[in-house]
C-alpha cells in the first residue's frame, strides 16, 4: 500500500465536532476533579508517598531523578507532578490528584487529534473522520475506570495522554513531514521515562509505529526523512534521560527491580508461569464486557470497563480491525496497541490489574468510536427512511444515556464499593487527621519504629504539619501527671508488644481500643483523662528549676557500688510549663566541693528523642542513663546532684527550690558509697 505524503491538510472550522470535543473536555474535567479531595477516600500509600517526596523537593530544594525503596524503586516523574500541585497550593495528602485529572481531562482533545490523524494517515473513511475521533474523545471523557485512574493521581494516569500526544505528533512527522513533531516525539517520550514503568511500554508503539511506516513508505526520500526524524528522537531521548541513565549505571539492579517483584509467580496459587499467563488472560478478556476487577481502586467491583452500548460499537470495530488486518495499516495497530497495553497485566500477578493495564484506553475508545460509526454508516445506507432521519437522535440518546450511566456508577455507585476504605488505606488517614486535631487542644503522642522498612505514610505526612509528638516508646515514653487535657497515646503495637501495656499498667483508668488497622502494621489508642496522676518513683526526690522543671522521683540500681562499675538511672522529670529551648541535663556523681567529682553525664533528656523544648506541661519524662566510675575512683561517700544548663551558652538553670540545694543551682537526691573494686 502507498503511504506517500498527501497534499497538505486543509484547515478546517470549528464546526459541530469540535464543539462537541470541548464540551466532554469540560465535562471530563468536571468528572475528574468534583469531590476530588474526598471521592476516592483518605489517600492511597503510593499517592502519600509522592506526597511526602513532593514536600522534601520542596522543602529541601534537592531533585532526585529516581528513588531507591523497599519495594523495588520508584520514578521521580509523579513526585514532580505532585511538587508542582503543591506548588500552586494544593498542598493537602491529595493535592497530587489535581494534576493527574488535569492531564486525564486533557486526554480528551488528544484522543480527537490522534484519532483523526490516525484516520487521515492511514486514509481510513468509516464515516466522517471528525466526527468519529470527537465520538472517541466523548467515550474517553466519561468511561468509569478512565476517569477513576485518572483521579487516584497515581503515574499510571499521565500514561494516557502522552501516548497519545506521542502517536498523534509521530503520524505528523511521519505523514505531514513536520519535523516539529518529530521534535516533540523526542521531548515528550523521553521525558515520560521519568514517569514510571507504564512509560516504557509506549517506545515499543512508537518502534511498531515507525518500522511500519517505514516498510511501506512511499520511496528513498521519505524513508531517509524517517530515519533522520528517528535520529533526532533518539538523540533528544537520550539527552533529556541522561541523569536517569546515570543513575541506572551506578544501580543496575534498580533498573528492573520494581518489575522483577510483580512479575513474581505466587506460588500459594500457580504451579508455573504459564498456569499464571493463562489465568491472568482468561480474567483480561472478560474485564471489556463481562466481567470486571474486583479491585475497588481502579473500578466498581465486578462491572465490566463497557457498558453495552459501548461493547457494541468494541466489538464492531475489533471485527473491523480483525477483517482489514492484511488491507490497513490502522487495523493492524489498534489490536497490536491493546495488546501492548494488556501486556503489563498479562505478565503480572493480580489481573485484571486496571492500573497496570492503563495502556489499554487510547486503542479501546477508538475502537469503541470506529464501531459506532460503522454501525451508524451501516443502518443509514440499508434502514428506511423514517429510520434514517431519527438516526441522529437515537445517537445521541444512546451515548447520553452511556455518559449518564457511568457518571451514576462513579458518584453513586463507587463511593460505596464494598473493601474502598480498605483499598484506599482510609483507616491510617483518618485517625492521622484525627489526631493532628485534636493536637491542637490536647497531648497526642504517636510512636514510630525507626528500624521498620517504611513509617506510616499517613502519619509521617501529618507529623511535621501539627503538634502531634512522635518517638520510639520503647525508649522514651513520656507520661501524663495532673494535665489539664486529656493525654492521647497512638503504640504500634504491631511492632511494640510492651508499651500498650505499660501504659495500661500506670493509667488503670484510661480507655483502650481494640487493635487498629493502619495498614503496614497495627495500632493500639489509650486515652488519659485529664487530671490523671502517673505511678510514683520507687524514689522519691524533689526540685524545682526555672522556668518550668520539677523532678518528680528517681529510680536506680542503688546506692553502692564499686569503682569500675556503672550506676544506671531513671530521673522523671515534669513540666509545669512550657519550656523556650532544648536543654541539657547532667548528672554528677560527687559535689565537687568537699568530695571530688569522681564522674558525670550532660546530654538530652530521653536519649535525645524528646527535646525539651517539645515538652508540653504536663509531661513526666524519664530520663534514663548511666554513669560509669572510673576504676581508681577513691572510696568513699558522694553526693549525687543534678542540673540543668543551656546550650551553648552553658548558662546553669536557676534552682527555685529542692530537698538538698547546692549553692551552684544543683540538687542533690542521694549519696552513693563507693567501695573499692
Amino acid at each position: 500500500m502507498d503511504h506517500s505524503p498527501t497534499q497538505p491538510h486543509k484547515r478546517f472550522p470549528f464546526g459541530a465536532p469540535e464543539w462537541v470535543v470541548t464540551l466532554a473536555t469540560l465535562w471530563a474535567v468536571f468528572v475528574r476533579q468534583f469531590r476530588l479531595d474526598v471521592l476516592p477516600p483518605a489517600a492511597w500509600y503510593d499517592e502519600i508517598w509522592y506526597a511526602l517526596r513532593a514536600r522534601e523537593i520542596l522543602w529541601t530544594g534537592h531533585i532526585p531523578v529516581f528513588y531507591q525503596t523497599s519495594f523495588g524503586g520508584a520514578n521521580a516523574g509523579p513526585v514532580y507532578l505532585t511538587a508542582l500541585a503543591q506548588a500552586f497550593g494544593f498542598d493537602g495528602i491529595t493535592g497530587g490528584r489535581r494534576t493527574v485529572a488535569l492531564l486525564g481531562a486533557l486526554a480528551v482533545p488528544l484522543s480527537y487529534a490522534c484519532l483523526r490523524e490516525l484516520q487521515r494517515a492511514y486514509r481510513v473513511r468509516v464515516g466522517d473522520r471528525r466526527w468519529v475521533a470527537a465520538l472517541g474523545a466523548v467515550v474517553l471523557a466519561y468511561t468509569l475506570s478512565s476517569v477513576i485512574i485518572d483521579r487516584i493521581g497515581m503515574e499510571n494516569g499521565v500514561a494516557v495522554p502522552t501516548a497519545l500526544f506521542v502517536v498523534w505528533q509521530l503520524l505528523r512527522g511521519i505523514h505531514r513531514q513536520k519535523w516539529i513533531g518529530w521534535l516533540l516525539v523526542g521531548l515528550a517520550a523521553g521525558a515520560a521515562q521519568y514517569n514510571g514503568l507504564h512509560a516504557r511500554f509506549i517506545l515499543p508503539l512508537i518502534g511498531a509505529i515507525w518500522l511500519h511506516d517505514f516498510i511501506f513508505a512511499g520511496g528513498w526520500a521519505q524513508r531517509r526523512r524517517m530515519l533522520l526524524g528517528a535520529a533526532l528522537v533518539a538523540a533528544l531521548g537520550l539527552v533529556i534521560n541522561l541523569p536517569l541513565i546515570g543513575f541506572f549505571r551506578a544501580h543496575p539492579d534498580l533498573f528492573a527491580a520494581r518489575g522483577g517483584i510483580v512479575t513474581q509467580v505466587p506460588a500459594d496459587r500457580f504451579d508455573t508461569a504459564w498456569e499464571m499467563y493463562r489465568w491472568n488472560l482468561d480474567k483480561i478478556v472478560k474485564v471489556f464486557s463481562i466481567e470486571g476487577s474486583y479491585d475497588p481502586k481502579f473500578t466498581i467491583p465486578g462491572v465490566p470497563l463497557l457498558d453495552p452500548i459501548q461493547s457494541a460499537g468494541f466489538l464492531v470495530g475489533l471485527g473491523w480491525s480483525v477483517w482489514n488486518l492484511p488491507r490497513n495499516p490502522l487495523a493492524r495497530l489498534l489490536p497490536f496497541w491493546l495488546i501492548l497495553g494488556v501486556l503489563p497485566s498479562l505478565i503480572t500477578e493480580g489481573a485484571p490489574n486496571l492500573g497496570r493495564m492503563v495502556g489499554i484506553w487510547a486503542p479501546t475508545v477508538f475502537l469503541v468510536a470506529l464501531g459506532w460509526a460503522l454501525i451508524y454508516r451501516r443502518m443509514a445506507s440499508r434502514g428506511s427512511e423514517p429510520l434514517r432521519r431519527t438516526l441522529p437522535l437515537i445517537a445521541l440518546v444512546l451515548v447520553v444515556n452511556s455518559a449518564g450511566y457511568h457518571t451514576w456508577l462513579l458518584f453513586g455507585r463507587w463511593p460505596h464499593s464494598p473493601r474502598i476504605d480498605n483499598a484506599f488505606t482510609t483507616a491510617p488517614v483518618e485517625l492521622a487527621r484525627e489526631l493532628a486535631a485534636r493536637a491542637e487542644d490536647e497531648a497526642v503522642f504517636v510512636e514510630v519504629i525507626p528500624e521498620a522498612d517504611e513509617d506510616i505514610a499517613a502519619f509521617e505526612w501529618y507529623a511535621p504539619l501539627s503538634d502531634m509528638r512522635r518517638m520510639d516508646f520503647r525508649k522514651c515514653l513520656p507520661l501524663a501527671h495532673e494535665r489539664d487535657s486529656e493525654t492521647t497515646y497512638l503504640v504500634i503495637s504491631g511492632r511494640d508488644l510492651d508499651s500498650a501495656g505499660r501504659l495500661e499498667e500506670a493509667y488503670p483508668g484510661a480507655r483502650v481500643s481494640e487493635p487498629l488497622d493502619l495498614w503496614q502494621t497495627t495500632g493500639t489508642l489509650l486515652e488519659i483523662p485529664a487530671g490523671a496522676l502517673a505511678p510514683e518513683p520507687p524514689q522519691r526526690a524533689y526540685a524545682r528549676f526555672e522556668p518550668g522543671l520539677e523532678l518528680y522521683g528517681y529510680e536506680w540500681s542503688g546506692g553502692a557500688l564499686r569503682a569500675g562499675e556503672t550506676l544506671f538511672i531513671t530521673a522523671y522529670w515534669r513540666a509545669s510549663a512550657t519550656l523556650p529551648a532544648d536543654l541539657i541535663a547532667f548528672a554528677h556523681l560527687g559535689n565537687g566541693v568537699e568530695q571530688p567529682l569522681a564522674a558525670q553525664r550532660d546530654d538530652r533528656p530521653c536519649l535525645g528523642l524528646y527535646p525539651t523544648d517539645r515538652w508540653l506541661p504536663g509531661d513526666l519524662v524519664p530520663d534514663s542513663f548511666a554513669i560509669q566510675v572510673p576504676s581508681d575512683t577513691p572510696p568513699g561517700t558522694y553526693d549525687l546532684a543534678l542540673g540543668w544548663y543551656r546550650w551553648p551558652s552553658l548558662e546553669r538553670l536557676h534552682l527555685v527550690e529542692a530537698d538538698l540545694p547546692l549553692a551552684d543551682d544543683r540538687a542533690v537526691i542521694g549519696q552513693v558509697e563507693i567501695h573499692e573494686p
